[in-house]
């Protein structure tokens, strides 16, 4: 299983909030329709001085996902989202071999 963190920022105010809140829940609708399971998602605090969101999944189709980031940089006029990309391990305790 592929999982991803992707997360997007407007820490150079180039998204008024209205916008900035469409493009968080756009991105949600992204992960949500082209992703498995999500595990987390999150965001930077209310009153921080910044913005910032996160979320990361399970992914299946990364050329899809890409696509679509691809679709919200340009609708946002972003430059780019972080998106990394791993392979998810499951490490147990001595417990986890008996």
């Amino acid at each position: 299983m592929k999982t991803v963190t992707i997360q997007i920022g407007n820490s150079d105010n180039k998204l008024p909030q209205s916008e900035w809140s469409l493009f968080v829940m756009d991105l949600d609708v992204v992960v949500k329709t082209t992703c498995g399971e999500v595990f987390f998602c999150g965001h930077s605090a209310g009153n921080a001085p910044w913005q910032n969101h996160c979320v990361v999944s399970e992914c299946h189709d990364l050329g899809l996902l890409s696509e679509h980031i691809r679709q919200l940089c340009d609708k946002y006029s972003q430059d780019s989202i972080a998106v990394t990309v791993g392979t998810t391990s499951f490490i147990g305790g001595a417990k986890a071999f008996k």
